[in-house]
């Protein structure tokens, strides 16, 4: 599959992104006009995680406060957000 990334933007969006994930710097966020590449350029980055031991949350809503943000993260890893917490 070829990838054409023919505007300089979207090659720092990549090292950017390519930075945070192997260098485990938090979160990242993509944001951009309608057909500028942001969907290429998560597919090509979660394309090279393949064999990696990687958790990616895909949070598509972009009207979210906080809380509801926190709240999408862990329902996409499989965790109840209105589950008690245990005490330690």
């Amino acid at each position: 599959m070829w990838i054409f990334f023919h505007e300089q933007c979207t090659c720092t969006a990549k090292a950017y992104m390519d930075y945070s994930v192997w260098n485990r710097e938090g979160f990242v966020v993509i944001t951009g006009e309608v057909g500028c590449g942001k969907t290429t350029l998560i597919q090509k980055l979660l394309s090279e995680l393949n064999d990696e031991n990687i958790l990616v949350a895909k949070i598509f809503q972009t009207q979210l406060d906080d809380v509801e943000f926190l709240q999408a993260v862990l329902v996409e890893f499989g965790l109840n957000p209105s589950a008690p917490r245990r005490s330690s």
